[in-house]
């Protein structure tokens, strides 16, 4: 026959390094209360049509390795918390074989180190917590705890925390950057800012997973050409200078020797000399970068 597994809204499941087997009909488990899950955990819903559903005011609370297996579907409206645990960057979430589906307040919740370090899959995640799914559709929030208090850093080979291994999904917004942190929105357009460096959320466009990428922001695109405008400052004054001293050497041998004073009207001795300039220096000019297939243009 079927298992059903529920929580109410005040219910909770506390498991730890736990396995929890269903039989082999078409089982349900459905949360809308709080699971917590510590360590090395297994829910095996075994053959048939099997459901996990964490509803609108489930959570799911990760700290360590939890498994859904044998699910043909997932489907999440309330949040998959891998942050409040722990403030560690190796917790993951596998949804095995079937498709994820995040609607209403899907949320995913996890700690990342958005610094130059790269994290290529989810097979033991050090720089970030992650989620491994099989097949995606829908739309889910990803709220990212940055645990490095550090600048940000260039990173075009990402930081997986989505790692769609059956590679089915129905477009890159299936994942979304939000957050108190996150400025705009849409992926890859949503970003969080680290000093000179922004962090996108990009789908893979070989993978297709689900990285963030740390690429340089407006301001470091314009430092660039703030050289170029240095050295005009440098020549159009120094022509000035030069004008100047020239002038001196040539009339020295009418003053005895003496440099000439700054007014040809002024008496020997003493005087100020100075020049104004003024210039206008315009850069208009694209920059683009690329990471896991996705071009930024600035």
């Amino acid at each position: 026959g079927a298992d059903t597994l529920s929580t109410t809204s005040s219910g909770e499941i506390d498991a730890t390094n736990a396995t929890i087997n269903f039989l082999g009909g078409n089982d349900t488990f459905t949360n809308a209360g709080l699971t917590t899950a510590v360590g090395t955990n297994l829910f095996d819903l075994g053959a048939g049509t099997d459901t996990v559903s964490n509803t609108s005011t489930g959570t799911i609370e990760v700290d360590g390795t939890t498994t859904f297996a044998n699910v043909e579907s997932f489907n999440n409206s309330g949040v998959i918390d891998m942050d409040t645990l722990n403030g560690g960057t190796d917790d993951k979430v596998v949804i095995g074989d079937g498709t994820f589906t995040g609607s209403g307040g899907s949320t995913l919740k996890i700690d990342s180190y958005l610094g130059g370090l790269a994290q290529l899959d989810c097979t033991s995640p050090t720089v970030s917590d992650c989620l491994v799914v099989s097949n995606t559709d829908g739309e889910t929030d990803i709220n990212v705890t940055d645990t490095n208090g550090g600048p940000g850093t260039l990173n075009l080979d990402g930081i997986v925390v989505v790692d769609n291994s059956g590679g089915t999904n129905t477009g890159a917004n299936n994942f979304e950057l939000a957050g108190a942190n996150v400025t705009g929105s849409g992926t890859p357009a949503a970003y969080i800012h680290k000093g000179f460096f922004d962090y996108h959320l990009v789908q893979d466009t070989s993978g297709p997973d689900w990285a963030l990428v740390g690429i340089p922001g407006q301001g470091a695109m314009e430092m660039t050409k703030f050289e170029s405008l240095l050295q005009n400052v440098w020549y159009e004054t120094a022509e000035g200078w030069v004008e100047r001293t020239a002038e001196l050497r040539d009339d020295q041998d009418n003053h005895d020797g003496r440099p000439k004073s700054a007014s040809m009207d002024s008496s020997i001795g003493w005087s100020v000399w100075g020049k104004a300039f003024y210039s206008n220096t315009k850069r208009d000019t694209t920059e683009s970068v690329t990471a896991l297939g996705n071009t930024f243009t600035f």
